[in-house]
């Protein structure tokens, strides 16, 4: 985003653009969709600074900021002159806390993990651990690892009908769910077998974890992490994970 496209915006809620200027902005508005969301901070950012106005204290403080991480931005000799903080001539003021703002915002956003850097699941292989020629098993097999996740919880769902007590084909039922963000019900069956004893016990605990990270939520997500205990074998991407949040 162009320091322009902030005073652009600034100009927008000083009221200030009139006709084909003000039918350009709420169309580029509409139309493009990091513009709009990058508008939607700036909104957030005006209303704060308009309700700092007339506390000095509070303005000096801004200064200070600004003048810290962005001289670009801020004249100081300017500011040494201003004995009444005007909204709307100081908007570069605004423009350059919108700026930070939102740059910090990416910044948070891409030094987090994402979900798309631990999903690399391993291939399954249902028909030569079952001994089984079910044809379903292939079908299943197949699809999941050629990443075919639609297909892959459909067969996995015929499977489960005759072999309900299969808790390896239940997980991978749910991952198959979380590749196609049908959380909630991936979730539901992960807590399940994380309830149980069998094997898959802290795999599941692993993907709830992964899960929670899909959607962002990082403090769920830390809470499943250090319920993996030392001896399972994701204990050590776990923690890796949970140094990263």
């Amino acid at each position: 985003m162009k320091t322009e496209d902030y005073l652009w915006m600034d100009k927008y809620l000083s009221n200030e653009l009139q006709g084909e200027e003000l039918k350009a902005f709420k169309k580029r508005l509409k139309e493009d969709v990091s513009f709009n969301e990058a508008f939607k901070l700036y909104q957030e950012t005006h209303k704060t600074l308009e309700n700092k106005i007339g506390n000095q204290q509070e303005i000096a403080q801004l200064k200070n900021t600004l003048t810290q991480l962005g001289e670009k931005y801020i004249s100081n000799k300017e500011v040494k002159k201003v004995k009444v903080f005007s909204l709307q001539r100081y908007a570069k003021y605004m423009v350059a806390a919108s700026i930070i703002l939102v740059a910090s915002i990416l910044w948070f956003k891409q030094s987090k993990p994402s979900y798309n850097d631990y999903n690399n699941f391993e291939n399954i292989e249902l028909t030569v651990r079952s001994g089984s020629s079910n044809e379903h098993l292939k079908k299943a097999e197949d699809a999941f690892n050629t990443k075919n996740y639609a297909e892959a919880e459909k067969e996995l769902e015929t499977l489960l009908n005759e072999y309900k007590t299969k808790v390896g084909l239940q997980l991978y039922l749910a991952v198959c769910l979380m590749e196609q963000n049908k959380l909630n019900k991936a979730e539901k069956i992960l807590k399940n077998i994380q309830k149980g004893k069998s094997i898959y016990k802290s795999k599941a605990t692993w993907y709830l974890a992964l899960s929670k990270l899909k959607r962002e939520d990082y403090k769920a997500c830390k809470k499943y992490l250090k319920m993996i205990p030392k001896d399972a074998p994701e204990y050590k991407n776990a923690r890796k994970l949970l140094h990263k949040l």
